[in-house]
């Protein structure tokens, strides 16, 4: 018998960071529609809700799929997908920080 360990595949999914910007106050919309338009990939964790906040949502999912909700999702008056998180406080700390991103 062959060994097993050479025969399994793991399929893990890379996870984007996206944010879903919203009016305040309506975010609890937004979120019924992503549960609404989307129950299986909410149940089988391919969306998943990171953090709810003022003015839009952010949520983890594959990288073809978060930009393909545009074309789905009516509340979000944006989606973004977040590259980098990092406080800067002055703008050449800000500069610093774009000039080593990899925008290939």
């Amino acid at each position: 018998m062959p060994n097993d360990k050479f025969h399994r595949i793991n399929y893990q999914v890379f996870m984007n960071v996206f944010f879903l910007i919203c009016p305040i106050g309506l975010e609890r919309f937004v979120l019924r529609e992503i549960k609404l338009k989307f129950p299986a990939e909410m149940e089988n964790k391919l969306i998943q809700v990171t953090e709810i906040t003022k003015g839009g949502i952010e949520i983890q999912c594959e990288l073809s799929f978060g930009l393909s909700l545009n074309k789905y999702l009516k509340c979000p008056s944006k989606i973004l997908l977040r590259i980098k998180s990092q406080k800067c406080r002055d703008l050449p700390k800000l500069f610093n920080t774009l000039k080593k991103i990899d925008w290939k």
